[in-house]
């Protein structure tokens, strides 16, 4: 997981090191240019990689505090539960 976090780019399955694919379960990441579909052919492959690497990594979390709001919510549940005990 370091390595993925720390790479310039990861070539995936929407997520996933495991294979690339044709379509994507994560269409916000295209509209915000984080990502771009590259299929399964080495050509488009290669030319996404290139697309990546040129651009600027100035987009918006499309998915926006979703788990920072998730964490404080487990923390405030957990705080009740042992509050409670």
């Amino acid at each position: 997981m370091e390595l993925e976090a720390n790479a310039r780019l990861a070539l995936t399955n929407s997520g996933g090191v495991q294979a690339l694919r044709d379509n994507t379960e994560r269409p916000e990441t295209l509209e915000v240019g984080s990502n771009v579909l590259a299929g399964t052919r080495p050509e488009r492959i290669l030319e996404g990689v290139r697309v990546i690497l040129d651009r600027e990594n100035g987009w918006e979390d499309p998915f926006g505090e979703a788990g920072e709001e998730v964490v404080g919510l487990i923390r405030t549940d957990l705080n009740t539960s042992q509050t409670k005990e």
